[in-house]
């Protein structure tokens, strides 16, 4: 999933069903949180902090 100025110019690597399942639930508000190992949890932290850091200014993340 990207936003149009992110868009890879080549295909993105496909994931596993499962996990796109849990990564459409993370970004549905109306949806149940999936329950994620550690590992996977950490990868899904430290890609909404990617996200974040590109999409905003850097004054308004401080805390990150």
């Amino acid at each position: 999933m990207f936003c149009r100025r992110c868009a890879p110019t080549q295909p993105p690597t496909r994931l596993p069903a499962e996990d796109y399942r849990d990564l459409l639930a993370l970004t549905d508000p109306a949806a149940a949180l999936p329950a994620l190992d550690a590992p996977h949890a950490a990868a899904h932290r430290r890609l909404v902090a990617r996200f974040v850091r590109h999409h905003l200014d850097a004054e308004s993340l401080s805390a990150l």
